[in-house]
């Protein structure tokens, strides 16, 4: 009988890709709101996943340069890394897809996916408004009340891909 090795960084993993992209509604930045995205709750399809990649539809509505982020909190709303970075000047001034790429553990019981922006309101995000997807809804972070995650209802969920 032949012993063999096998090298295991000669096989490709296979990613998977989860979307929500239902429909395609603007959401901007006003009030003190500094960051839109979803809650995924712990039964959601990338809980406990490790992202690679986020696509959003992103819209430059503005007239300055302004940077973003995104971010991702666990369950209880505390931050455990901002995964991009990007710049309001580099994006379009219609709705067009962006692919950020970052590397980054969603706690298995679930957390938050978010765009935040600092300086002026300049970006509007996709999200779908009638969704039903399963243990996601949209969220805001930040208002003149409060700078935490509030989650807007059940119908609304940020319009991304997220490979894992």
């Amino acid at each position: 009988m032949s012993n063999f090795l096998i090298n295991p960084y000669r096989f490709a993993v296979a990613t998977q890709q989860y979307c929500q992209s239902n429909s395609n509604t603007s959401e901007g930045f006003n009030a003190g709101r500094i960051g839109v995205g979803t809650h995924l709750g712990s039964g959601h399809v990338l809980a406990g996943e490790t992202i690679s990649s986020v696509k959003l539809r992103l819209q430059y509505v503005g007239s300055s340069s302004t940077a973003f982020q995104i971010k991702f909190y666990n369950s209880s709303a505390v931050l455990i890394s901002t995964f991009a970075t990007g710049n309001t000047s580099s994006i379009a001034s219609s709705f067009t897809e962006y692919d950020f790429s970052g590397d980054e553990d969603i706690p298995a019981d679930g957390g938050y996916i978010g765009l935040f922006i600092t300086g002026d309101n300049d970006l509007a995000v996709s999200y779908s408004s009638t969704t039903n997807e399963s243990n996601a809804v949209l969220a805001f972070f930040g208002s003149t009340y409060s700078d935490t995650w509030a989650d807007r209802g059940t119908d609304d969920a940020l319009r991304y891909c997220a490979d894992y």
